[in-house]
């Protein structure tokens, strides 16, 4: 701009001196001009100046920044460095330790631990093996070089076995669950522990004794008789050697296990300090994923703490001025999500998760800031306004649904019916109107409509025999025939049988028959059949008769009856077919005439569940006159078949809800005594009828849902 402003004054400068020759009112003003031109030279050239001095400065400036950037980026990889290195140190520290009780040591090793030396060439594990023999349940461990040393220690709920000198593959270091096997043991674990020995666990169900036998090939851990009695005190023992030379004895450290492996129980060598163990299933309402660690701390900063379990969780911990204090605790292979829940409950804290950061506050500030939530959400919500909002009801009753859709509103809302259109009138704010929309919606559901059709199967079969025999005759000796006995008396004798015949003319020559045994079977037209035979002497003094008759009658009946009826989900259908018997009653009052009904009923009422099965309650009958069997009076009695009932059927399948099933046989002889039971010649004495009658009833049902598509 003053560049701009000082050529324009030396425009004006030059018109002044062209001006100066005519007029020196003009030479004046060029004078003047002249001067200001130098002024504004001289300021120009005092902001060149000042504007280089600046530039100068802030280059100045931004090579010191740089400097200072590169060293803060050397000491934060110092820094970072140093932690790592304190990191290692930690760890080495924590394998060191003797006992898990022991407080943490002050001050930190000055020197980074030597590197262990090159460990050589030790025999592998082949295979570890969970197998249900005769003896027991038994871990079956081979290796490549014998019988490898071993000890065990007895916990509380397992056994852990120690052996030295072996290797134990990746792909073998697992936990299998052998509850399959409905045996004492539940799982077995295996993992290589810090100090380089394979940790066998074996968790149990419940106390049972244990056996190792050493094999040319490995180790035979068999589990069976008595338990320890100290397995129940929940305190760990001494290690039991297997019969084998007993090792030296040494200090076990608590493992740092893999993640499968649950915690167990470190053998100790000296009885007096008992280890009181942790049951290796806790029953947990919060899952805990976290990557486990192992720490033991005595009289540390919680912020310490929360810094540490941040940086092992991976994630970001921001703390309140309120969370303060010191702490101490053991902590052993559990997750650090765990730690961090327990260490917070321990001090009355807690924390919410805000974008996946964790907000550690006191409990009761916590609690507030909820309660603030929640007074903030309802004075917002008496904010809102009522809004107006009309719901069809299509397939349900809106009278049904209204008192579910009053529970969902607001104590500002109302909800009505249009009974002439079935639409819901509601009124309450949005959300509240959104959510009493959903239950409309989610309850608005065509209703499944079901088919039952039943089927009511009778078949009879009948059969009767009846076997009959007739014979008979007379003999006379009198001068009618010539043949007179000769004798003054008796001067004529005469033998004829004395059976009356079924009709007077029963033989074939004579007018009666004169039966000896008269016991036909029921024959008649359309009924069996009969044979004759008649032999008589010349003069007629002597005939002999003989009939023999049988008839046998079969009979099969079937009948079947298919009622059916569709009804709605939980609606009731009946449905009957029969006929009404008018029945007179005599009374005090007079005779009344009452129907009884006889006829073929279904009664059910379906229920369709979610997974598309039918619930039924079904009573089915059918009521028959027996015009056969009659009352004194000749009214009919009726023939009753019931079936009351409950099932579960899967849409479209027919089952079988009963059935009875009634055979009646029976075979009956007549006589004459002592010589019907004569064998074989009794059958000229006797007559013999034979019955079997059968009846057989089956009902079945099958239910089928009509509109599974849009119901289900």
């Amino acid at each position: 701009a003053r560049e701009t402003e000082l050529a324009r004054v030396q425009a004006e400068v030059a018109q002044a001196r062209a001006a100066v020759r005519v007029d020196p009112e003009a030479a004046r003003r060029a004078a003047d001009l002249e001067r200001q031109l130098a002024d504004r030279e001289r300021d120009l050239s005092d902001l060149r100046s000042s504007y280089e001095t600046a530039l100068d400065r802030v280059r100045a400036e931004v090579a010191t920044a740089k400097a200072q950037e590169q060293s803060a980026r050397e000491r934060e990889a110092k820094v970072t460095a140093r932690a790592d290195q304190l990191e290692r140190e930690l760890a080495q520290e924590r394998v060191r330790q003797v006992e898990p009780a022991r407080p943490v040591q002050a001050a930190a090793p000055t020197e980074p631990p030597k590197a262990p030396p090159k460990a050589p060439a030790v025999p592998q594990i082949r295979s570890i093996e969970f197998q249900d023999t005769r003896n027991g349940p038994t871990v079956i461990v081979m290796t490549d070089a014998g019988a490898p040393e071993a000890t065990i220690a007895v916990g509380q709920r397992s056994y852990e076995m120690t052996i030295k000198g072996v290797a134990l593959p990746t792909h073998l270091t697992r936990r299998m669950d052998v509850t399959a096997f409905e045996s004492a043991v539940s799982a077995v674990s295996a993992f290589t522990a810090d100090d380089g020995t394979v940790r066998i666990i074996v968790d149990l169900d419940r106390p049972i004794g244990q056996n190792v036998r050493k094999a040319s090939d490995g180790l035979s851990w068999t589990f069976a008789g008595p338990g320890p009695a100290t397995m129940m005190a929940g305190t760990a023992q001494p290690p039991v050697a297997p019969p084998a030379p007993p090792p030296a004895p040494r200090i076990a450290q608590a493992p740092t296990a893999p993640s499968m492996v649950p915690a167990a129980a470190t053998a100790q060598t000296a009885p007096a300090t008992p280890e009181y163990l942790k049951p290796s299933m806790v029953p947990k309402k919060k899952k805990y994923v976290g990557r486990r660690i192992n720490l033991t701390v005595k009289d540390a900063d919680i912020q310490n703490v929360l810094t540490f379990l941040a940086r092992e969780g991976k994630v970001n911990i921001v703390t309140s001025e309120d969370v303060r204090g010191k702490v101490t605790f053991h902590l052993e292979d559990v997750p650090w999500d765990l730690a961090l829940d327990t260490v917070l409950k321990a001090k009355g804290l807690d924390y919410v998760v805000e974008q996946g950061i964790y907000r550690v506050a006191p409990i009761t500030a916590i609690q507030k800031e909820f309660e603030a939530q929640v007074e903030k959400q309802k004075q917002q919500r008496e904010l809102k306004p009522i809004i107006v909002r009309l719901v069809p009801v299509n397939y349900g009753d809106g009278n049904e649904m209204i008192p579910r859709v009053r529970t969902i509103l607001s104590p500002r809302g109302s909800a009505d019916v249009d009974a002439r259109t079935n639409t819901l009138i509601l009124k309450d704010t949005e959300d509240f109107l959104e959510a009493a929309e959903d239950l409309v919606r989610r309850l608005d559901q065509q209703t499944p409509q079901i088919l039952i059709e039943a089927r009511i199967v009778e078949a009879r079969t009948t059969f009767k025999e009846d076997i009959g025999i007739q014979w008979g005759g007379r003999y006379a000796m009198s001068g009618a025939y010539g043949n007179e006995t000769g004798l003054v008396f008796p001067s004529s004798v005469g033998l004829a049988g004395g059976a009356e015949p079924a009709s007077p003319t029963g033989g074939l020559f004579t007018d009666s028959p004169n039966w000896v045994v008269n016991l036909p079977a029921a024959v008649g037209q359309g009924a069996g059949g009969a044979v004759g035979i008649q032999l008589g002497s010349i003069g007629g003094a002597a005939n002999l008769t003989l009939r023999l008759s049988a008839a046998e009658e079969n009979g099969d009946v079937k009948i079947i009856s298919s009622p059916r009826i569709s009804t709605l989900d939980n609606r009731k259908a009946t449905i009957s077919q029969g006929v009404s018997i008018p029945i007179s009653v005599v009374s005090a009052a007079g005779v009344n005439t009452q129907f009884f009904s006889a006829d073929l009923r279904l009664d059910v009422l379906p229920h369709v569940t979610r997974d598309g099965h039918i619930s039924l309650k079904i009573d089915i009958s059918k009521n028959e006159p027996d015009f056969g069997n009659v009352a004194a009076n000749g009214n009919p009695t009726i023939q009753k078949k019931e079936a009351h009932t409950e099932l579960l059927i899967r849409d479209g399948d027919t089952t079988v809800i009963g059935g009875i099933y009634t055979r009646s046989t029976s075979k009956s002889y007549k006589k004459i005594p002592l010589l019907g039971d004569i064998p074989v010649l009794g059958w000229l004495f006797k007559s013999r009828t034979r019955s079997d009658d059968r009846s057989e009833l089956l009902i079945f049902i099958t239910p089928k849902i009509v509109n599974r598509e849009v119901a289900l």
